[in-house]
């Protein structure tokens, strides 16, 4: 288990896979949060400048900082996805003998609604101590019958707003536009 916490933005749908998690404002924006693994090949400020760099992102700013007592390079970057110019806040931070990504994107023209979440996010980064740790418990899957009058929203709320009620209709195979059907045997997430 890696021992480290970040906090994403209240109300971010967070998208845990084994190589990144991601974290979506929604589905009306194109910002979006990841957190990754980057290798620990020189100084943080070394190896942010060879991911984006690689990536066709140019730097603006950046400067060595402690994100809670780590080592950290945070800076600014500029660059083009899909013919749209995307910034981006990130910071690639040493925890022992690993490094992490952690950076938020946006097109240009939604990044100053989304920054300073950005920054809280990225300096929310922190070591776990080892009964933290020990605390956590994944979220698990539970089966639920469905009843009449039964809405993604109203099963997503049950869930603990732990998935956005389209993605619950879609992990059940269903239309997000259509509701449950009364009787179907539903996969709801919930907590560990």
């Amino acid at each position: 288990m890696l021992r480290f916490a970040v906090r994403f933005p209240d109300g971010w749908e967070i998208i845990n896979t084994p190589e990144q998690v991601v974290a979506t404002r929604g589905e009306s924006s194109n910002a979006a949060m990841l957190l990754e693994a980057a290798p620990a090949n020189g100084s943080p400020e070394q190896t942010a400048r060879s991911i984006f760099g690689k990536a066709g992102f140019q730097e603006v700013r950046g400067q060595r900082q402690e994100v809670n007592g780590l080592d950290a390079y945070v800076g600014l970057y500029e660059g083009v996805s899909d013919n749209r110019r995307i910034q981006m806040q990130a910071a690639v931070i040493r925890s022992g003998s690993q490094s992490y990504l952690v950076a938020g994107l946006a097109p240009a023209g939604e990044y100053g609604s989304v920054s300073s979440a950005f920054d809280r996010a990225i300096h929310s980064f922190r070591p776990l101590s080892a009964s933290e740790a020990d605390r956590l418990q994944p979220d698990r899957i539970e089966l639920y019958t469905a009843r009449s009058g039964d809405t993604w929203a109203a099963l997503a709320r049950r869930s603990g707003g732990r998935v956005r009620p389209a993605t619950l209709a879609i992990m059940n195979g269903s239309d997000p536009a259509a509701a449950p059907r009364p009787g179907d045997r539903l996969r709801l997430v919930a907590g560990g």
